[in-house]
């Protein structure tokens, strides 16, 4: 009982610990909801694990990180508009 409370505890402590630390916070949910689909439509399988907001230096408005389905992560970087910038296709 004791590992499985301290398990769920470290667990509880490092999902904190990571999403504090990802540059994702300033992303409104509408904007990584938007974000997601057109990544989503773009590589057409996969789950996405991170959006990001691009700064004045990058070429991109949001990057968003996508693990396909046979385990590769591929970046797909999108406009103020949500249009895919480095098409895979």
């Amino acid at each position: 009982m004791r590992r499985t409370a301290a398990a769920a505890v470290l667990g509880a402590v490092l999902a904190m610990g990571l999403s504090a630390c990802g540059d994702d916070d300033s992303v409104s949910q509408e904007d990584r909801d938007r974000a997601s689909e057109a990544a989503l439509e773009e590589v057409g399988e996969g789950r996405v694990t991170e959006v990001e907001k691009g700064d004045g230096d990058d070429p991109y408005a949001f990057a968003v990180e996508v693990t396909l389905d046979n385990g590769e992560d591929v970046e797909i970087q999108l406009d103020e508009d949500f249009e895919v910038l480095n098409p895979r296709r």
